[in-house]
């Protein structure tokens, strides 16, 4: 899991603080341990989130200077996160807005312009891959947009986290978060049904979560690439690791993407972007090959009833970005529902009731009581 303080703010928003939905549910999110990084030569490297552990994990491997140059090319890569959160992460995508800050003529392999160590290279730009660029070489060629390297900022800052039983120990799938949801939903009324062309509902505003079909290419002599998928493969595997621990392993090759193999006691999945398959259901063959791919998703409001967040929004296919993607519609929906704006960033907002701090009346004698301790 990465970004978990969406996860946090999701529950906390439902009433129900994120540390007492854990804890009824007896789970612990816990801190992953670092990525393992095989490289084509035969080195590897098990690569941690924080900006300094990078430098020394990475200075036996590439030496010093080089090692100096990763945390340089990923100090870029925070300056487009900023960037990105204005830009449909955090607000709403607008298309008049100044989108300089998220460089739209720079790419993933020009950013890599201070990496002399080839596999830093494979390695800084195959996350393009996980990010829609599934085409994209993870060499110095990859044109995929330079927005995509603001992924490298969200986990250096934000860190990489997993669930556990709190009782076994063991590791869970993020299902148990959706299934907690699921049911506070329930225990707070939410009715459930199922809408299609012949029962279309009665709802006064339409919120599409399907990912659209995306539009063909602009040559309509041209065929439309067809999309890298993974494959996907799961299997009991043999391994030492004791219960609730999982590990990353990352194999970087020649070819575009790489194969990411997750490992927990007794069980191993294994995702290979290298391979050309049909796009896999739900993510309906978008790609974030080119800038301007990126920035012709379909916009969030559709009209004034029907607003659309899927994988294919402007915040990205993550499940954290999507999370965010459903923020933004929830608080447009809102506010289009009660006039009133309940965004964190407008501070005019009142708080609800039980939420606005009690007043503390003024002793007589004009000394500042605090809440709690007795006058002196």
């Amino acid at each position: 899991m990465t970004l978990p303080a969406v996860w946090r703010d999701l529950f906390t928003k439902t009433g129900q603080p994120w540390a007492g939905a854990l804890n009824g549910a007896h789970l612990e999110l816990v801190e992953a341990p670092p990525a393992m990084h095989h490289f084509f030569d035969g080195s590897e490297v098990a690569l941690p989130t924080e900006r300094g552990a990078q430098v020394r994990a990475l200075e036996p491997l590439v030496g010093r200077t080089q090692a100096l140059a990763w945390a340089q090319v990923l100090d870029r890569a925070d300056t487009l996160w900023q960037a990105w959160r204005r830009h449909g992460a955090e607000h709403p995508f607008d298309t008049d807005a100044d989108l300089g800050p998220l460089l739209p003529r720079t790419s993933m392999g020009e950013l890599t312009a201070p990496l002399t160590d080839a596999r830093l290279v494979e390695l800084f730009t195959s996350v393009a891959a996980r990010a829609g660029a599934e085409n994209e070489p993870a060499t110095r060629d990859n044109r995929a947009p330079a927005l995509l390297a603001s992924r490298w900022s969200v986990e250096r800052t934000f860190g990489r986290w997993h669930l556990i039983d709190a009782d076994t120990r063991r590791a869970q799938p993020l299902s148990r978060l959706t299934d907690l949801l699921m049911t506070r939903a329930l225990s707070l009324g939410v009715r459930f049904t199922h809408v299609d062309e012949q029962h279309p509902g009665s709802a006064r505003v339409d919120v599409d979560t399907l990912t659209p079909v995306p539009p063909r290419s602009l040559l309509p002599w041209r065929p439309a690439p067809r999309p890298w998928a993974p494959s996907f493969e799961c299997s009991h595997h043999d391994n030492d690791l004791p219960p609730g621990v999982v590990t990353e392993h990352v194999h970087h090759g020649a070819e575009a993407g790489a194969e990411v193999t997750w490992l927990w006691q007794g069980h191993a999945v294994v995702t290979d972007w290298t391979t050309r398959q049909a796009p896999p259901p739900g993510t309906g063959g978008w790609t974030v090959e080119t800038f301007r791919q990126w920035r012709e998703r379909p916009p969030l409001r559709v009209d004034d009833t029907h607003w659309r967040g899927s994988a294919a929004s402007h915040a990205g296919n993550e499940p954290w970005a999507q999370l965010l993607t459903g923020a933004l519609i929830a608080y447009e929906v809102h506010e289009h529902l009660t006039g009133e704006d309940i965004r964190p960033t407008n501070r005019n907002q009142p708080l609800p009731p039980r939420l606005r701090p009690i007043p503390v009346p003024r002793p007589a004698d004009g000394s500042n009581t605090q809440l709690g301790r007795a006058p002196e």
